[in-house]
C-alpha cells in the first residue's frame, strides 16, 4: 500500500512538471517570442481599412512575420502590379514599433525595400506596421476593384520575386452605407445607420469589388 502511494505521488509530481513548467516558461518570455508559438510559420496579415471617398481608402496593416531563413539585413514588400507612387500614399512604416525608411524599385515601382535598423535574426518574429492611403482603380463609373491591393512579404530567387503563400488574412473594411462589397471569400457583415462593416478571415488572397448603390 505504501509503495502504491509513493508511485502515485511520483506520477502526480511528474504530471505537474509536464503541465505547469511550459506555462511558467511561456509567461516569462517576451511578446515577440510568444508570437513565434502562436502563428507557427504562417505570415499573418491584419488589415483595418476604411473607405473615405469614392476613390480613396485608408488602411492600417500589420504583418506578423516569422523568419525561418537566415539573418535578414533587408526586408522586401510587394504590392502586386500597382505603381506605388501613383496608387499608394504611405505615411508610416514600422518594424517592432521602430520607424524604418524605405525605397521603391521594380518595373512599376511595386517593390518596397525596407532598410532595417536592426537585422532580423533567424527563427524570430517581427511585427511590421504600415499606414497608407490607397487610390482605387476605376473599372466603371460605379464599380471599384481591390485586387492584389495589400502589401505582402516577398523574396528574390531564381531571377524572380516570390510571395510567401503560407499566410493568414484578417481583414476589417468599413464603407459608407451607399457602398456594398462583393468578396471572393467567406465574410461576416454588420450594418449600422451610416456604415457597413465587413470581417474576412482567409488563407487565400482576398479580392474585393466595391459597388456604389444608386
Amino acid at each position: 500500500m505504501y509503495l502504491t502511494i509513493i508511485r502515485l505521488l511520483k506520477r502526480m509530481i511528474a504530471l505537474s512538471i509536464i503541465t505547469i513548467l511550459p506555462i511558467t516558461v511561456y509567461s516569462y518570455i517576451n511578446d515577440n517570442t510568444k508570437l513565434t508559438f502562436n502563428i507557427k510559420k504562417e505570415t499573418q496579415y491584419e488589415i483595418n481599412a476604411e473607405l473615405l471617398s469614392e476613390k480613396h481608402i485608408v488602411i492600417e496593416e500589420r504583418i506578423i512575420y516569422f523568419n525561418d531563413k537566415k539573418k535578414l539585413n533587408k526586408l522586401f514588400i510587394k504590392l502586386g502590379n500597382l505603381n506605388i507612387k501613383k496608387s499608394y500614399d504611405i505615411s508610416d512604416i514600422r518594424i517592432n514599433n521602430i520607424k524604418v525608411n524605405y525605397k521603391t524599385f521594380g518595373n512599376n515601382n511595386n517593390i518596397l525595400m525596407l532598410k532595417l535598423n536592426t537585422p532580423i535574426k533567424e527563427y524570430t518574429t517581427s511585427v511590421i506596421d504600415i499606414k497608407y492611403i490607397l487610390e482605387l482603380k476605376d473599372i466603371k463609373r460605379t464599380y471599384y476593384s481591390l485586387e492584389k491591393w495589400y502589401p505582402v512579404i516577398t523574396f528574390y530567387r531564381e531571377n524572380s520575386w516570390y510571395k510567401n503563400d503560407k499566410k493568414i488574412l484578417k481583414i476589417k473594411i468599413t464603407t459608407p452605407k451607399e457602398f456594398t462589397l462583393k468578396i471572393n471569400n467567406f465574410y461576416r457583415y454588420e450594418k449600422k445607420e451610416d456604415k457597413n462593416t465587413y470581417y474576412i478571415e482567409s488563407d487565400r488572397n482576398v479580392d474585393i469589388l466595391i459597388t456604389k448603390v444608386k
